[in-house]
C-alpha cells in the first residue's frame, strides 16, 4: 500500500512556494537518513509542515494504483526561480 496526494505533491509544493515567495533553488536541504531530506531552516519547515497539513488530500491506495496513477500538469519551476532574483 502507498499514501498518495489526491491533489499532487508537486502542485501543493509550487503554490507554497508561490504564496510565500520562496525561490526553491536557495532552500538549503540536508540528508537525515538514506533517500530522506529535511529543509535546514526551521522555520521554513514549520511553516510548510502546517501548509502540507492544511492542503495535502491524502488516500491509501495500492503500489500499482500510485505507479499508474496520471501525472499531475507540469509546473513551471524553472519561471518560478527567475522570479525572485538575489
Amino acid at each position: 500500500m502507498h499514501v498518495d496526494h489526491v491533489n499532487y505533491f508537486d502542485l501543493i509544493l509550487f503554490r507554497f512556494c508561490v504564496e510565500n515567495t520562496i525561490d526553491p533553488s536557495h532552500v538549503a536541504l540536508e540528508t537525515v537518513d538514506i533517500g530522506r531530506k529535511q529543509l535546514v531552516d526551521r522555520e521554513l519547515a514549520s511553516a510548510w509542515w502546517t501548509y502540507h497539513k492544511t492542503n495535502a488530500q491524502l488516500r491509501v491506495i495500492t503500489a500499482k494504483e500510485n505507479l499508474t496513477r496520471k501525472r499531475p500538469p507540469k509546473c513551471d519551476w524553472l519561471s518560478l526561480c527567475s522570479l525572485y532574483p538575489e
